[in-house]
């Protein structure tokens, strides 16, 4: 797999079938950099989590993450950049803006999730009146 949200996922789709009463998460994550980590105190492995899912913080900076988020979206016609505002602080990244579309949204939101960032806070809107609004 290329990220912990896809290991994830083909969890949760195989808890699904019928019959299965027990999983064990073998997939091998090989990313750039982990997207999942504990580093406050107590928040390491439980026995309610999912084996494997942390890592170490990645070595890049803030404004790497930022500069990465920022090119993910650069020549997408489905987002304004001046419209998406990106704040990186301890690996974490919170979007916030505009969107005209669900295509936008997921384009910002991939390229968070793609940065390295350890976390990402999407508060990213569809404004309503757009071309595709629920």
């Amino acid at each position: 797999m290329d990220n912990q949200l896809q290991r994830a996922e083909a969890q949760e789709v195989a808890s699904r079938v019928p019959g299965i009463v027990a999983i064990r998460n073998r997939i091998r994550v090989d990313a750039e950099f982990p997207t999942l980590f504990y580093d406050r105190p107590g928040s390491g492995p439980s026995p309610y989590s999912p084996a494997n899912i942390y890592a170490v913080r990645p070595a890049i900076s803030d404004d790497q993450i930022k500069a990465a988020i920022d090119h993910g979206f650069l020549w997408s016609p489905y987002v304004n950049r001046d419209d998406i505002h990106v704040v990186v602080k301890g690996g974490v990244a919170t979007l916030t803006g505009t969107v005209t579309s669900w295509i936008g949204w997921k384009a910002v939101d991939q390229a968070a999730r793609q940065s390295g960032a350890t976390e990402v806070v999407d508060r990213v809107e569809i404004r309503k009146g757009s071309w595709w609004w629920p």
